[in-house]
């Protein structure tokens, strides 16, 4: 029954584990067993941050120099779950959304990771430019007028809030085809 206490022990296994991933690390060229071995670690529990959180830690430069993008992204994803501040958080997602968006391509996911950062931090200006762009990009004008409506509100500028105004317009006029709507906002 030892035999099965130590199978059951996960923090024990997570430390052998751990010291096996520094033998790979330092004999080897290649990550890729260090890789398996950390996510193996990962795995033994991912929904408790003691084992899983420094297995991600490690996984993530090593998922960046071999450019396991969508892995990097779930993994990121992973540890948002723990993160305790919301500065982590927003960084976090931050990130997530500039790999689904540059480098996976999946504009659909950006858009979730972006708005994910905008509940933490409402005017966070990277996320709201970031949807500004995907939005238009997918079309998706009702939800572009909200953001401007949004940025409208965030604005301190005149200037910037007239032309924030007169986009709003254009776009019920244009894409919404709601005249109503545009000569409200050409009012604002």
């Amino acid at each position: 029954d030892e035999e099965s206490a130590f199978f059951d022990d996960n923090p024990l296994r997570a430390r052998l584990l751990w010291a096996l991933v520094k033998v790979q690390l330092d004999d080897s060229q290649d990550k890729g067993e260090a890789i398996t071995t950390c996510e193996l670690i990962f795995n033994l529990d991912p929904n408790n941050a003691e084992i899983a959180a420094p297995a991600a830690d490690g996984l993530i430069p090593l998922y960046e120099e071999v450019e396991a993008w969508d892995k990097l992204a779930s993994i990121l994803k992973h540890q948002s779950d723990w993160c305790e501040t919301s500065e982590g958080r927003v960084a976090l997602w931050s990130k997530v959304g500039r790999l689904e968006d540059e480098i996976l391509e999946r504009p659909d996911s950006a858009i979730d990771s972006y708005q994910k950062v905008l509940e933490e931090k409402p005017d966070q200006v990277e996320a709201l430019d970031a949807l500004q762009r995907l939005y238009q990009q997918r079309e998706r004008f009702d939800d572009l007028i909200e953001l401007l409506v949004r940025r409208v509100d965030l604005c301190e500028e005149r200037e910037e809030r007239f032309d924030l105004w007169l986009r709003i317009a254009s776009l019920q006029h244009d894409e919404i085809g709601d005249a109503e709507e545009a000569i409200v906002a050409y009012q604002s």
